[in-house]
């Protein structure tokens, strides 16, 4: 992980990482950012967005650190404020924010 000054983001707080993700079968190509439920919580999730179903009970909570180790590129979003969301088609595309054009 490249060495870096955080402003907001505590690198120990979770996040919760959906089970394919942990599991290393699909690589994270979303990532959202709410409100934290508690203090040791960053408010990320991290998702493999592979239309796969997903169990709220078979996520796992990393910390934000241990997300950076396998996937360096979120590095510059850590910080990003709640209600960012960022995806991307594949994992050797850049991170795009979503933005709501329905407003």
């Amino acid at each position: 992980m490249t060495k870096r000054e955080f402003d907001h983001c505590d690198l120990e707080l979770g996040a919760v990482v959906c089970a394919h993700v942990a599991a290393r079968a699909h690589k994270i190509l979303q990532a959202v950012r709410t409100e934290p439920l508690e203090k040791a919580d960053s408010g990320w999730q991290l998702l493999c967005n592979s239309g796969l179903e997903e169990k709220v009970e078979d996520a796992k909570i990393w910390t934000i650190r241990e997300v950076l180790d396998l996937e360096p590129s979120l590095i510059d979003w850590v910080d990003a404020p709640v209600g960012t969301t960022l995806w991307r088609p594949t994992a050797s595309e850049p991170w795009q924010e979503w933005k709501d054009h329905a407003k």
